[in-house]
């Protein structure tokens, strides 16, 4: 609360000190992202703060609006235009059920920064990371493939990991065929825990 309140003020102080002639109003909102609970703080000063009945006419309250994203209705969704509705979207459902797998296929105009938003808001990297595997090949364009790259790249990381656990007992021939991984990923595969040890 009182960091939205700071940044209100610096705000209004950042107009004052430029001397504007007209004082542009400022709205916050705080997005929650939250799909285990809803909000849970306070969403006001005098909520937080013990303050006596006869000061309570005279204590200004300061209200926050918390947007909560994974609780928004059907009817609030489908009001979003732009590619937040994609990101809302994906915690709605995600949290009508945690094993939800992205199956949007609305275009992401905004590929990268919505990657980058859902990789810091869940706190999950791989999301990222398809910026970085993608550019070799094709850029996702909508949330199916995400989904579909993400099963992707898990299965070719656990088909390395599967690998690596074969080099000391199989030849790289016979982990190729066992694995269906081509031999030239087996033998970097080998050289790169080689030169680990």
């Amino acid at each position: 609360m009182c960091l939205l309140i700071g940044y209100d003020g610096a705000s209004y102080r950042s107009q004052l000190l430029d001397k504007r002639k007209s004082i542009v109003p400022v709205a916050s909102f705080v997005l929650y992202f939250g799909t285990k609970r809803r909000w849970c703080r306070h969403r006001s000063i005098k909520e937080c703060v013990n303050v006596p009945k006869d000061l309570d006419a005279y204590v200004n309250d300061y209200k926050i609006h918390v947007i909560e994203v994974a609780w928004l209705t059907d009817e609030q969704l489908a009001k979003f235009k732009s590619d937040f509705g994609i990101v809302a979207n994906f915690f709605v459902q995600k949290r009508k059920n945690q094993l939800y797998r992205p199956d949007d296929s609305r275009e992401i105009q905004h590929i990268d920064a919505v990657l980058k938003m859902l990789s810091v808001v869940t706190g999950d990297k791989e999301y990222e990371s398809l910026l970085y595997v993608d550019q070799k090949n094709k850029e996702v364009r909508n949330m199916c493939e995400v989904a579909q790259n993400l099963i992707r790249e898990g299965k070719e990381l656990a088909k390395i990991e599967d690998a690596k656990n074969l080099l000391d007992i199989l030849s790289d021939e016979e982990i190729s065929k066992r694995i269906c991984l081509p031999i030239e990923k087996v033998r970097e595969l080998r050289e790169e825990v080689m030169a680990e040890q």
